[in-house]
């Protein structure tokens, strides 16, 4: 792969040309503009160097019905970007003398499973093995609902450990929850204060905060997805849930500033910034590796509703890179991917988009539920106004895109699906999965 990352409308389409070319850059140019002109992307991108911007543009709307364009100033939810401002955070406390790193969970939460096994590094690194309580297909059921601290922590501690403290590495949201709600715990305030006092505020960043209700009178933008041939209103989750996992709101701007603070030495200590990059498994604490070829680099990805994000460091250029999307069915990783050739003077293919029309007895031919013993998730295929539609366990559906009559694809999570009778075949990250419809569907 080309590699940066790590590890997964619209009518009359608004776009906002705020380029500042301190480099060429006709091929992003074009990029943006066949996004815009084929209804792939919405959001904002920057890349700055040395404290300078050199290339920053928004394309999209930020509220459909509004008609209110996306800038580089429109605020988005950044999703698990999140994790790398609560790892900061945490890291402070254990500069502080507030916290250890070793410190057991059960100091905190004895009711979690395993909790006077795991640590607070466990946490940070995503190697405590609590089961991640968004993968739960309930989660759908009340992500948009205000709930409680204490309803949060029953629903993590009901469920079994994935693992054994410390044995291996997997991502899970629980993990930077707990961190949130510990970080409040120690310091008596709530996230939103500790963000504001021990971040934001010190380094200027006016735009970036926790969430909560979505306002574009803020500046705001909404999430969209694809559906139907076009951009509809995705739904909106209540900040309560993903608290220290994923409430940050931010822009492009603020998360470059965040992104060369952090790596100068303006938030952390040097002992404290040597373990948040140290990594175990492909895990630092709130960051992983992000390379572009021979550079090197550091950052986070971040999803929640319709909103993603990405966001790397690369200290050798002293280059911060963010990109955030409130809609998209195309790759953010293609996007970085194609800033940086850019940037690095790189070739560079632009995309070609063709559309091809299938029809509905063979769409609804490929309906029901998939299964293989080499993924944990099942996956539904259904066909919904004209559109087929994939949904794994427990996540948001997702749109399927013709290539022909038997191949389908979702180019945002680079997801290639191959229809047989009655299985298919999934290809994503370099895997080869084959999935057989389960009997009855």
């Amino acid at each position: 792969m080309k590699r940066i990352l790590g590890l997964i409308v619209l009518l009359g389409l608004a776009l906002s040309v705020q380029s500042q070319h301190d480099f060429n850059a006709p091929k992003a140019d074009s990029l943006f503009q066949l996004l815009q002109e084929n209804q792939r992307w919405m959001g904002a991108v920057m890349l700055r160097k040395h404290g300078e911007i050199v290339y920053q543009k928004a394309i999209g709307l930020a509220d459909l019905e509004g008609k209110i364009p996306n800038t580089t100033q429109t605020r988005f939810r950044i999703g698990s970007q999140t994790k790398t401002f609560t790892a900061v955070m945490i890291l402070q406390l254990v500069q502080e003398n507030k916290l250890k790193m070793d410190a057991p969970l059960s100091q905190f939460f004895p009711e979690i499973q395993n909790a006077e096994q795991l640590t607070i590094a466990h946490l940070l690194r995503h190697r405590s093995g609590i089961y991640n309580f968004t993968n739960d297909p309930e989660y759908l059921s009340y992500h948009t609902n205000p709930i409680a601290q204490k309803e949060i922590l029953k629903k993590i501690a009901a469920y079994q450990p994935v693992f054994e403290p410390g044995s291996k590495a997997e991502y899970s949201n629980s993990n930077y929850v707990l961190l949130g709600y510990i970080l409040e715990a120690i310091t008596g305030k709530d996230y939103a204060k500790n963000l504001k006092e021990r971040i934001t505020e010190p380094l200027g960043l006016e735009n970036t905060y926790y969430g909560s209700k979505i306002n574009p009178k803020a500046s705001e933008a909404y999430s969209y997805k694809w559906e139907g041939g076009g951009f509809v209103p995705e739904t909106e989750t209540n900040m309560q849930i993903p608290h220290a996992a994923g409430a940050v709101v931010s822009t492009v701007e603020d998360i470059t500033l965040f992104l060369e603070a952090l790596f100068n030495g303006g938030l952390l200590a040097e002992e404290q910034f040597a373990e948040m990059i140290r990594l175990e498994e492909d895990f630092g604490c709130g960051l992983f590796e992000m390379p572009f070829y021979s550079h090197e680099g550091m950052g986070h990805t971040g999803a929640i509703d319709g909103f993603s994000s990405m966001m790397a460091y690369f200290p050798e250029q002293q280059l911060a890179v963010s990109l955030l999307s409130n809609g998209s069915r195309f790759s953010n990783n293609e996007v970085m991917i194609a800033l940086l050739s850019e940037y690095f003077g790189m070739a560079y293919e632009l995309p070609e988009f063709t559309e091809v029309q299938v029809g509905k007895e063979v769409m609804q031919r490929y309906e029901g539920v998939y299964a293989s013993p080499l993924l944990p998730i099942k996956l539904s295929i259904r066909h919904l106004n004209g559109q087929l539609e994939g949904q794994g366990s427990g996540q948001p559906a997702f749109p399927l895109e013709a290539k022909n009559d038997s191949t389908f694809t979702f180019d945002m999570a680079g997801i290639r699906i191959l229809f047989h009778a009655d299985s298919l075949t999934l290809y994503q990250g370099g895997m080869t999965i084959p999935m057989a419809r389960e009997k009855g569907e």
